[in-house]
């Protein structure tokens, strides 16, 4: 296998703008709510899930291997949280023969 990363998918739901004030009066933001709902659908969310797919590699240390990744995602914050075991890499590449 490769390295691991991290890898994932966005989806676009929907945007709703609305005018808090102007100096100008009123001003109609449909077509803009529009305009930002295409943009996003069929410009920034499927160039984003091209890069989101590549993935993201993880850090690791030799020897070091990740289980069970979970990632929670929380206001204003992500959590990456995973089990991990290790095994020095000396232990790994030590060929004992027998004579």
């Amino acid at each position: 296998g490769g390295k691991p990363k991290i890898v994932g998918e966005a989806k676009y739901i929907n945007t709703n703008l609305t005018l808090l004030s102007t100096n100008i009066g009123d001003f109609p933001v449909s077509g803009l709510t529009d305009a930002v709902n295409a943009m996003c659908s069929i410009g920034v969310v499927p160039y984003l899930n091209k890069y989101l797919a590549t993935g993201f590699p993880i850090p690791v240390v030799d020897g070091v291997l990740l289980t069970n990744p979970n990632i929670k995602l929380g206001q204003d914050f992500i959590q990456v949280s995973t089990d991990f075991s290790y095994k020095p890499s000396f232990l790994r590449s030590q060929v004992y023969s027998v004579e």
